[in-house]
């Protein structure tokens, strides 16, 4: 049996693949969910999911890649702010610093803008 928790994403084609085999084995009889997530070596649910897109939607659609958002540089006085903030999490509040905790102290004081 393969191992079905891999989470690869799928193309539209390897989708389309998929929809294929299952439809083969549909046709067979019995059981052809199970035979086709072993036959293509994803997981029954990945299978059901896209027969339902298949279905719902009549076409199969890749993955799409989300861009970063642009960061912002620091300059010398922002950089030395956010370091003292770190320096107060762990000499005054006796604290570990989190990225989260940083940015709402960081931002209720107001000192970046």
């Amino acid at each position: 049996m393969t191992d079905t928790t891999s989470s690869k994403l799928l193309t539209s084609k390897a989708k389309e693949i998929v929809c294929n085999v299952s439809e083969h084995f549909r046709n067979e009889g019995k059981g052809f969910l199970e035979r086709t997530a072993e036959a293509t070596g994803v997981g029954r649910t990945t299978v059901v999911k896209v027969r339902r897109e298949k279905t719902q939607t009549g076409k199969m659609q890749s993955p799409t890649m989300h861009k970063r958002e642009d960061y912002k540089s620091l300059d010398n006085f922002e950089d030395c702010v956010i370091r003292n903030k770190i320096h107060q999490f762990y000499t005054v509040r006796k604290q570990l610093s989190t990225f989260k905790g940083i940015d709402v102290k960081v931002a209720f004081d107001k000192c970046i803008t």
